[in-house]
């Protein structure tokens, strides 16, 4: 059942990839398989890749199932927030994410080194982007994509 589980999820997260790079806009490229590089208003929604995947399970089986149906919740709930404001959503398991103004890099995340799992990055186009909470994220999202 667990290797079914696996299986079921990583086919998840691989059909889920390539339909995401077909639906970026011109101004959201992936650079490579661990870079994104992002220059338009929009929502990162970020996630682990199959590697990170393994090592979470190695560790810890039933923290990971936990934690990952918590996170589809809340990014279910978040991507329909998100869609009827008519917010672009990018959805990534890169490990750098780059977001740049006028060609010049605002901020870059690197998702291995903060040690993060699931999570949202809302970037207005303009100002510097910023990480919300998944679980309530409708205060951070007015603050910031509401300029």
């Amino acid at each position: 059942m667990r290797q079914l589980f696996i299986l079921m999820l990583t086919l998840l997260i691989g059909c889920n990839s390539q339909s995401n790079l077909k639906n970026k806009s011109s101004d959201s490229i992936q650079i490579n398989s661990k870079t994104l590089k992002v220059k338009n208003k929009c929502a990162v929604i970020y996630r682990p890749d199959s590697i990170k995947i393994n090592v979470y399970l190695k560790k810890d089986s039933n923290g990971f199932y936990n934690s990952s149906n918590d996170a589809g919740f809340y990014i279910s709930q978040t991507r329909e927030f998100l869609e009827q404001n008519k917010i672009e959503i990018i959805e990534t398991d890169s490990r750098y994410i780059a977001f740049y103004k006028d060609n010049n890099l605002l901020k870059h995340f690197d998702l291995n080194a903060d040690n993060k799992s699931w999570g949202i990055i809302f970037y207005n186009g303009i100002d510097i982007p910023k990480e919300s909470d998944l679980t309530y994220n409708e205060d951070d999202f007015n603050k910031i994509m509401k300029k």
